[in-house]
């Protein structure tokens, strides 16, 4: 079935499943819009470019490519609606029986409402707990700027949130009929994809009564900007949902299309234009595009109106199976409200999720490299050279380990630990664990897949894959949050985690007597860090890593060049070397495994706590003939922690780079990986 229910009688669904999103994205507290119109000149928490960055105002696509227009009379609608999913997931449709005298009264009405004076609007701002209301865009919670928009959302009856939200003569009539229109229009095309999908219209109890699904309308006001080019009016996302119906009269919107960049389009009077969403995508096993976009802001007022479309959120989507859509599932079953409720981390990859996700190969059945997988050419320089001699051993049971590992963490960012204490016993039965774990088959592994939105636990290809055009030779499986969970849902039944629990704890207070080994050198007092004293609230992931023998090693890659965005990273390799790092002058340096050691990686946290002086380490994993299994502990802080450079003689007297929270850091690096602490350092520098 493509649409189950959960069998779950205890989920109450109150505020319907967008509400319930809504409520649980705003992560702080909400800012409330600016009184734009008493603001002259753009303000720092509204500047997204530096005067000497591309302008998001202008579109870069140069030729005459825009989506496709289609009449919803004609004949041939169906297919060109079908073509439109597949190519653009965006299309303008006229054609749609909704009057124009109506779409102007909806305009009319939501200009008064814009209009209002800001005190009034005030009184029925969005509240942290509620969907519906005044307030920025939903989205805003995931961005670092602010966004020139102010907006209301309306949710469920539209008599009852238009009677709360306008002045009190106005009854909310215009809304209720433009909404019930929408729904409908809305229905009418999904019918015709699920048609092309072969579902069977009938069959959905959600759609065929009309009933349960998930409908908000959006009305959106981009005020006159005062500096239009260095801000933005909503930035670049895809809709959680089915599908997205759009009104605008004036052109703002603009749209992804891969090999042509960001596209304006340009409003046909009357039309509506339709956006597929992440459901769609997920429905049609990635084959219809959910469609990349964002808005720009002008000199001018611009208004438009949007009205989101989804399941309940008790249903379970499912990808269609055909020759059609593909005979392997791209994306596990996920229900609507799960992907809604995005979680912190999934946050860092917000921009990229929803592209295709990759499957892990069958890499028992794979005999020669794929193309899809080949990352050098025969005439480039293979990976697996090395330069220099290794990193440094540290025994921690060593009087002088302190100063040995500050020492490495200045000249290496990693090093290799003897005497931490973790039994050998422990270690091989993690090995052992792992073993199993990727000896299963494949179709047993695919029912822990790794879903675009949900949790970042489960099984997959490593979560920096979107970042690279070209696949790693990896598998692998991720735990967050409670190992007993997930090792019961990831392994086989009979397995209960316990060895995980255990490896984990250990791991845990490795780290955290390493991180105030090193907060010493910093002047930091661990006593009076609350979440190091307390362990609580921490970003904590355990990832276990399989490297599967390699038809042609010197061609592959098995993790591409990174750095941790953690503050520290623990991992124990194997016996079979693989990993490399990145020593400055010296080039990329295999780090050969020592008997029963666990290898330390500074992440991205410690070197800007450390103000530049201590090196977040680069580094990449090479693939072998021989099959190869490692288990990588990442360790950060809490999302609010704020982490500022420490300054000092040793450490410099100038910042280099700005103090911002863990949270805020991860956004940039989910939006510029390598160059995040570039970027940052550049754009912050005193």
């Amino acid at each position: 079935m493509i649409f189950n229910k959960i069998e779950n009688k205890d989920i109450q669904l109150l505020m319907g499943a967008l509400a319930e999103a809504y409520k649980h994205s705003l992560l702080d507290k909400q800012p409330i819009p600016l009184d734009y119109g008493s603001v002259r000149t753009l303000p720092e928490s509204h500047i997204w470019l530096d005067q000497s960055d591309e302008s998001p105002y202008v579109a870069h696509s140069t030729g005459p490519i825009s989506p496709p227009v289609i009449d919803l009379m004609d004949p041939d609608a169906p297919r060109l609606i079908i073509q439109a999913c597949e190519t653009w997931g965006v299309f303008q449709l006229i054609g749609h029986g909704i009057p124009t005298k109506l779409m102007e009264d909806v305009e009319s009405e939501a200009e008064k409402l814009f209009g209002l004076p800001v005190d009034q609007k005030l009184k029925a701002l969005r509240s942290p707990g509620g969907g519906a209301g005044y307030g920025l865009p939903h989205i805003s919670p995931f961005f670092n700027k602010h966004m020139w928009h102010e907006g209301f959302t309306i949710m469920g009856s539209p008599i009852y949130h238009t009677r709360q939200l306008w002045p009190q003569a106005y009854q909310g009539e215009t809304m209720v009929d433009y909404q019930n229109q929408l729904k409908a229009l809305t229905e009418q095309l999904i019918r015709i994809i699920f048609k092309s999908l072969n579902i069977n219209s009938e069959e959905v109890d959600w759609l065929k009564d009309s009933q349960g699904s998930s409908t908000a309308l959006q009305l959106n006001s981009y005020p006159a900007c005062p500096d239009p080019t260095r801000a933005m009016g909503l930035a670049p996302h895809t809709d959680t949902s089915l599908i997205t119906i759009l009104q605008s009269k004036t052109s703002g919107l603009q749209v992804f299309k891969e090999g042509a960049g960001w596209i304006l389009v340009q409003p046909i009077p009357g039309a509506l234009i339709v956006n597929v969403g992440d459901f769609l995508h997920i429905l049609s096993n990635g084959v219809f595009t959910t469609v990349r976009h964002r808005v720009v802001v002008t000199h001018i007022q611009r208004f438009s109106a949007a009205h989101f479309y989804a399941p309940p959120g008790d249903v379970i989507v499912s990808p269609v199976m055909s020759k059609d859509f593909g005979e392997v599932p791209r994306y596990r079953s996920v229900s609507v409200k799960g992907q809604l409720l995005m979680g912190a981390l999934a946050e860092s990859y917000k921009d990229t999720l929803l592209e295709p996700q990759h499957i892990p190969l069958d890499y028992g059945s794979v005999h020669t490299l794929p193309d899809s997988h080949v990352w050098l050419d025969e005439s480039d320089e293979s990976p697996p050279g090395v330069h220099s001699t290794g990193p440094p051993v540290i025994d921690l049971a060593d009087p002088d380990a302190a100063r040995l590992i500050i020492q490495a963490c200045e000249t290496w960012g990693v090093f290799q630990l003897i005497g931490h204490g973790i039994p050998t016993k422990l270690m091989e039965d993690v090995q052992s664990e792992a073993e199993k774990l990727f000896d299963l088959p494949v179709d047993q592994k695919m029912k822990a897949l790794r879903s675009p939105g949900g949790s970042q636990s489960g099984y997959g290809l490593p979560p920096i894959s979107p970042f690279f055009e070209k696949l790693m030779w990896h598998e692998g499986y991720h735990i967050m949050g409670s190992p007993i969970d997930h090792a019961k849902l990831l392994w086989p039944n009979d397995y209960q985690g316990d060895t995980m629990v255990h490896y984990r704890s250990q791991l845990k207070a490795l780290t955290e007597q390493l991180i105030r080994i090193i907060f010493k050198s910093l002047n930091i007092n661990p006593d009076e860090v609350a979440w190091l004293k307390e362990s609580q609230g921490l970003s904590i992931g355990l990832q276990l890593n399989c490297y599967p023998p390699c038809p042609d090693p010197t061609r592959a890659m098995g993790i591409a060049p990174h750095t941790d965005t953690s503050l520290i990273t623990v991992l124990q390799q194997s016996k079979v070397s693989g990993l490399q790092v990145f020593k400055e002058g010296a080039g990329w340096v295999l780090v050969q495994p020592v008997p029963g050691a666990i290898t330390v990686n500074l992440g991205d946290f410690f070197h800007i706590l450390s103000n530049g002086v201590f090196t977040t380490v680069r580094h990449r994993v090479v693939a072998t003939r021989i099959r190869r299994l490692s288990f990588a502990y990442f360790y950060a802080p809490p999302g609010d922690f704020i982490v500022s450079p420490v300054l000092s003689k040793d450490f410099g007297e100038v910042p280099r780079y700005q103090t911002l929270s863990v949270k805020e850091y991860v956004g940039i690096k989910g939006k510029h990986f390598e160059k995040a602490l570039s970027v940052h350092f550049m754009a912050r520098r005193v």
